[in-house]
């Protein structure tokens, strides 16, 4: 269905690692292309995904 609304990439993403088992979230986030991102970008899908917990 398409839409003419953005599309909030840091949601996608963050639900798209939450769909994966648990020793593939914690592989994703240990892993060097993760913690290549910059520290800002990291922190703010922390934020997002510790939001999307109180929805």
């Amino acid at each position: 269905m398409a839409t003419d609304e953005p599309v909030d990439m840091d949601r996608v993403a963050v639900s798209l690692l939450r769909a994966l088992r648990p020793e593939v979230q914690q592989a994703f986030l240990d892993s060097e292309e993760f913690r290549s991102l910059p520290a800002a970008d990291r922190e703010r899908l922390y934020v997002l995904d510790a939001s999307m917990d109180a929805e």
